[in-house]
């Protein structure tokens, strides 16, 4: 935007400006016993940053403002409403589907559909997105922009693909933060089916990222037979860096996502010019062409 000659101002947590201009920045996580507290502070955390940032928008008086995340719709309905009308609001939705359903009865979800109805414009990442939000009724037509989400190429100046040492066994990756919906229990039987009717292969499962719940509750985690003992686990935040040097090593990226409108992780795949195994919902059909790519 900058480069367009664009005044552009980014709002974010302070940590989240450091990770991105480090890429061997790694982010602390709080323990997993501790999460119901975290979750109470990054609440009342978040209640004071939308008044604050009300107040910044009404003091600096912006001609455009646009919302990454709504995290706490309960309270940002009510800064939403105050900005209304004042300056044009634009929300990118992510996910079509509120918190990949995993709050759509709890207190997280209330009011959302009140912040949907509040903005200007409401970006989508896919046709597969947009289709789903009128069909949620999430949002209008004359409210939706469909955007195609882009490639992460800067993965390929951290470690460019080609240099990547990929001799040895075929390597799967599943990376990112590990979440229910992402299905990593449908990968995990998968793998050890393969190996268990294809003892002779020389393959490896690498699953990097942070944990969203506890790991033990899928059972063979710390049994090394599981998978054949070819399954390396790599159970936290991983850096930029990192991340991309996974991408390099990588012969295939594996999202076996039960839901989904579009994925980063994929489009970091697609960047880094690794092959992709995915599920075939959301809109991975519209970026994975079966036989070509994926």
């Amino acid at each position: 935007l900058r480069a367009r000659g664009i005044d552009a101002t980014m709002v974010e947590p302070p940590d989240i400006r450091s990770l991105w201009g480090n890429p061997d920045a790694v982010s602390t996580r709080s323990d997993t016993r501790l999460r119901g507290l975290t979750r109470l502070r990054k609440g009342m955390r978040h209640v004071l940053r939308m008044h604050q940032l009300l107040a910044r928008i009404r003091r600096e008086k912006p001609d455009l403002v646009h919302f990454q995340w709504l995290p706490l719709p309960p309270i940002d309905h009510v800064v939403l409403r105050r900005l209304r009308g004042q300056v044009p609001l634009v929300f990118t939705m992510h996910n079509t589907s509120l918190f990949h359903g995993a709050a759509s009865s709890g207190v997280q979800g209330l009011n959302a559909a009140t912040c949907y109805s509040l903005f200007d414009r409401i970006v989508v990442h896919s046709e597969y997105g947009r289709t789903s939000a009128l069909r949620a009724a999430r949002a209008t037509e004359r409210q939706l922009v469909c955007i195609p989400h882009g490639a992460f190429d800067h993965y390929a100046t951290l470690c460019p693909p080609e240099l990547a040492d990929r001799n040895g066994p075929v390597t799967f990756l599943f990376v990112g933060s590990i979440k229910a919906y992402k299905g990593l229990d449908l990968l995990l039987s998968a793998f050890d089916v393969l190996v268990s009717r294809r003892p002779s292969l020389d393959v490896r499962l690498i699953v990097a990222g942070n944990p969203g719940f506890e790991m033990q509750r899928m059972g063979e985690r710390n049994d090394r037979s599981f998978g054949g003992g070819r399954i390396e686990w790599r159970l936290r935040h991983q850096s930029e860096r990192e991340v991309a040097q996974l991408l390099a090593q990588a012969h295939a990226v594996v999202l076996p996502y039960r839901e989904i409108d579009q994925s980063g992780v994929l489009l970091a795949a697609v960047a880094m010019h690794r092959a992709v195994i995915a599920s075939h919902i959301g809109a991975f059909p519209e970026v994975v062409r079966d036989g070509e790519n994926g």
